[in-house]
């Protein structure tokens, strides 16, 4: 078998093998389901905070926390911490949602994630919805607002606090994505290697058709000798031998 036919046999096939390819892509793309996975996720809204806040007198709500950035899918939302006054007073604690944290305070009807009164230091845990996470109120109140002493003493107090999630994966949604975009890179560098073999195969074979110029005879010039010593005499108007003196 010829070269140029070998060449534009591969370079047929690679061709063929890497249209398929491409083609199978994005087939491969919206035919695969990806599972559906859940991680579980955490992040510190109060880590060890120490609070002050002087002149206690009635209700305070604690500094807000910044939420974690959720960009996927996410559930099932748990808070849980401690929450401690330091000088031993007593205190009432609750956690809101920010429209209950509003009707607790106009003394209406009100739901709590929290409610704990009479002690010096709570542990809470519960769940929150979705719509809830980014705007927990943690609320402490003091039962008995009126100073015992001249000056109403300060509160301060420690506040810790987890929330932890589940969130639907990314990797496993990127997954047929990035299949997807090998099998269209590999198709593409399949078709330009077919495409460069069948071109080397034409070229070898228009190559191997060119008729070659033709050879023209070389003639070739007379040669003298002497007659006497048999010296090569190198041209006809030569008179004697350079060798002999012979007249020719």
């Amino acid at each position: 078998m010829k070269l140029s036919t070998v060449f534009l046999v591969a370079g047929l096939i690679f061709l063929v093998v890497g249209v398929v390819f491409f083609v199978a892509a994005p087939i491969f793309l919206v035919t695969v389901q990806p599972a559906e996975v859940w991680e579980a996720r955490s992040n510190d809204i109060y880590k060890e905070l120490v609070y002050r806040v002087p002149g206690w007198q009635n209700d305070y709500w604690i500094q807000p926390y910044f939420p974690p950035l959720i960009i996927e899918d996410a559930k099932d939302f748990a808070v849980s911490g401690k929450i401690a006054e330091l000088t031993g007073h007593i205190f009432n604690f609750y956690v809101f949602n920010a429209s209950n944290y509003e009707y607790w305070k106009a003394g209406l009807p009100y739901k709590a994630y929290i409610e704990g009164k009479g002690t010096t230091q709570y542990s809470f845990e519960f769940k929150s919805s979705r719509d809830d996470y980014l705007s927990l109120r943690f609320v402490v109140e003091n039962p008995n607002p009126a100073p015992i002493y001249p000056e109403p003493s300060d509160l301060v107090f420690k506040v810790s606090a987890t929330m932890r999630w589940q969130e639907k994966s990314l990797k496993e949604r990127l997954a047929p994505l990035a299949y997807a975009a090998g099998l269209s890179m590999l198709g593409v560098l399949l078709t330009l290697i077919g495409i460069g073999l069948a071109a080397a195969g034409g070229i070898i074979h228009l190559l191997r058709k060119t008729p070659s110029a033709p050879v023209e005879p070389v003639t070739a010039l007379p040669v003298h000798f002497c007659s006497g010593c048999g010296a090569e005499v190198s041209g006809a108007t030569e008179r004697f031998c350079r060798r002999c003196g012979r007249r020719l």
